[in-house]
């Protein structure tokens, strides 16, 4: 609350440069809207806003030029879609049905369990050579523990490849209790019956929490791409991006 009442008062002063840096963390979608209507307008009547930000779709929205800075040093300053696409083609794809996190250093928390690698399985757990929109999926979490961890929750968030959050599934909010978590290796298993994402590249980011902590034990912000394919040839026809992001199975009757 006291970052959004931060926000009002700088955007209604009359400063020639507003430096807003994260803002849109804090609010709804309501909010965000009103944040990004305000800097828009802001912008046009001729002040300068310096947005920090991760949400890659505000930022193409705002911002005509980019600087994206990693780990304190500037990788590329131009043109917003330039950037964003020099800062995605980096992000390892998820072409294979295994991504090795074992030796990512980009991630924050305490380390009591990290995660070590994900693989993408089918509903019988086989691994998949390619991920199809409405098709099963199995995301196995490999994780390794250094000591016991009570009441760890896993969660997956996934979101389009400019930062808009589309699901975010987690054991807590699931019912799915793991009292006591041993040291050692091992993994947990999440199913998704039906990957209801249209064909298209979406970001996938991985965290460990124990319920009420102020942080995380091991969380990995947009750590692997998952490449979601058109659905097999006969179901249907091709499902298309410009349709929307997700798809919903439905059945059409005619009644005269």
């Amino acid at each position: 609350m006291r970052l959004r009442l931060g926000f009002a008062v700088a955007a209604h002063l009359s400063s020639d440069i507003l430096l807003v840096d994260e803002v849109l963390a804090v609010g709804d979608m309501e909010f965000q809207r009103r944040c990004l209507t305000t800097l828009g307008r802001v912008r046009d009547n001729g002040r300068t806003v310096l947005f920090v930000s991760h949400n890659l779709e505000a930022i193409e929205r705002l911002c005509p030029r980019t600087i994206w800075i990693d780990e304190g040093r500037i990788r590329a300053d131009g043109e917003t879609r330039d950037v964003i696409a020099s800062y995605l083609a980096t992000v390892s794809e998820a072409e294979t049905n295994r991504v090795d996190l074992a030796n990512e250093t980009k991630r924050s928390g305490t380390g009591e369990v990290r995660y070590t690698r994900v693989e993408y399985l089918d509903r019988n757990k086989v691994p998949l050579s390619v991920i199809r929109s409405g098709g099963s999926l199995v995301l196995r979490l490999y994780y390794e523990g250094a000591r016991d961890v009570h009441n760890p929750h896993f969660g997956v968030m996934i979101s389009t490849d400019l930062g808009t959050l589309l699901a975010h599934i987690n054991t807590w909010s699931d019912g799915f209790e793991i009292p006591l978590l041993s040291p050692g290796a091992g993994f947990v298993d999440l199913e998704i019956g039906s990957l209801n994402l249209m064909p298209g590249r979406y970001s996938v980011s991985l965290w460990i929490q124990r319920f009420g902590d102020p942080g995380p034990i091991d969380l990995l912000e947009h750590c692997i791409v998952l490449a979601v394919h058109t659905r097999e040839a006969g179901e249907s026809r091709t499902l298309e991006r410009r349709a929307g992001l997700v798809f919903f199975s439905s059945d059409w009757e005619l009644h005269r």
